[in-house]
């Protein structure tokens, strides 16, 4: 069987100004759908205004426009994925209805549903219009841009200031910290654990994914790797970083097959022992108790932090077992704050630290099989499961449903071609408005 040709997309300077501009917008979803650490209210306002808010507007408004004449070509898995994330938002909006204290619940409902229709939007866009090298430019801002927030964080902290709100105008730099201990920076944003798993996420779109990641160069693969490692291994994140592990693991296996075992062995052992000397210096200089940083991040006592997730779903499940209805109904989407007060010790932004569990206890056993199907049903499909089985870990262990990193991931696995063959494809019977689109494309030998 002979190898097809495969039509390569306009180079960004020959596209219409129409797709340029889409492009700019697919690059700003990807790179600031996890950036809360950003809010353009500096914090004065009574809610959190992040940029990404009014990207996920344009890019709804951007994938109206176009796709209004030309509807995206989708597989039908990726329909079906469209399905169970509308499904998903009825539900919610339903089931905050339905607890009877709704404002809070709703608030939360149309958070949600902007996220969804905002990061697919973009990734639909981007698929449609053979944008998909945007999400790489993207991937490499957003890691860029959560390396110096993570340098900010760390170079503002200190323990007579541990914790304490401190602004850079729209940045918010004080980072997570245990206490007097050590900082725990944490990129873009607000939360190590989210933050480990967007890096993770980008990570995935440079050196892994079959129709994004760089081929045939080393140089930029490792230059994703260290960037991700110097993002992700600070947040200290054990929910994180397993994601992150999983996706650095096939990125060097990716390497070994380009460029040989050996220099894999060779640059791995010398940047970790460089890892380790930055490392010791930080602990030397910064006074930090190792011994007691680990045992507190190793522990699974009740009284630490991973005894808690065991705590908090065992208190899920008695919530549900106080009315048999709410194995039904839920207590409400975004209502989970409400029955951990007392845990949480009065926040109203408590949640059940696992995907699952709060969807079940919000939604019923409704929520709970849609939470399933949108993170176990791309297990099934080839090419992508590294990043599938990274979503479930993460789920298993924490949540992010509203943050759009997480949604950007679930695009990936549901939205995207399986192979780059596809995603080119998708264009080939494309013209531009001008009509001239065919004659400038080039045809590549698909061994390129």
């Amino acid at each position: 069987m002979t190898n097809a040709p495969r039509i390569a997309p306009l180079r960004f300077r020959d596209r219409p100004v129409r797709e340029r501009l889409v492009y700019c917008l697919v690059v700003a979803v990807v790179a600031a759908c996890g950036a809360d650490r950003i809010d353009l209210g500096a914090g004065a306002l009574p809610v959190t205004v992040t940029p990404s808010l009014i990207l996920y507007v344009l890019a709804v408004a951007a994938a109206v426009a176009v796709l209004w004449t030309a509807a995206p070509r989708l597989e039908r898995f990726g329909w079906w994925g469209i399905s169970l994330a509308g499904t998903l938002v009825i539900v919610a909006g339903i089931s905050a209805l339905v607890a009877g204290a709704p404002s809070q619940g709703l608030r939360r409902v149309a958070l949600l549903a902007l996220t969804i229709a905002g990061v697919w939007s973009a990734i639909i866009l981007a698929r449609r219009l053979q944008l998909l090298t945007a999400l790489r430019i993207g991937a490499w801002v957003a890691l860029g841009a959560g390396l110096a927030l993570t340098v900010v964080q760390v170079a503002s902290w200190s323990p007579a200031v541990a914790g304490v709100p401190h602004w850079l105008g729209p940045l918010y730099v004080t980072a997570p910290t245990y206490g007097p201990l050590a900082p725990r920076p944490s990129g873009l944003s607000l939360d190590p654990n989210r933050a480990a798993f967007g890096v993770a996420v980008m990570l995935y779109i440079l050196v892994v994914d079959p129709v994004t990641r760089y081929r045939g160069r080393p140089r930029l693969t490792w230059l994703a790797l260290a960037l991700a490692a110097l993002v992700a291994v600070p947040t200290f994140s054990r929910t994180g970083l397993f994601a992150w592990a999983a996706v650095v693991v096939v990125a060097l296996v990716l390497l070994v097959r380009e460029v040989g075992a050996k220099q894999v062995v060779i640059v791995v052992s010398a940047c970790a022992l460089i890892g380790v000397a930055a490392v010791a210096a930080v602990l030397v200089v910064g006074h930090i108790d190792l011994m007691r940083l680990l045992q507190e991040r190793l522990s699974i006592s009740l009284d630490d932090s991973g005894g808690h997730h065991f705590l908090l779903i065992g208190i899920g499940l008695d919530t549900l077992n106080q009315d048999i209805s709410r194995w039904i109904t839920g207590v409400g989407f975004g209502n989970s704050p409400a029955y951990l007060g007392d845990f949480f010790g009065g926040r109203d932004d408590g949640n059940f630290h696992s995907f699952y569990v709060t969807f079940l206890v919000e939604m019923g056993v409704m929520g709970l099989a849609l939470a399933l199907a949108l993170t176990v049903a791309p297990l099934l499909r080839r090419g992508r499961r590294v990043l599938a089985i990274s979503t479930v870990l993460f789920c298993v262990l924490y949540q992010a449903h509203l943050d759009g990193i997480f949604w950007l991931a679930l695009a990936i696995l549901w939205l995207m071609p399986t192979s780059d063959r596809g995603a080119h494809r998708e264009g080939e019977s494309e013209s531009s408005p001008e009509g001239h689109r065919d004659e400038e494309k080039v045809e590549i030998s698909e061994s390129e």
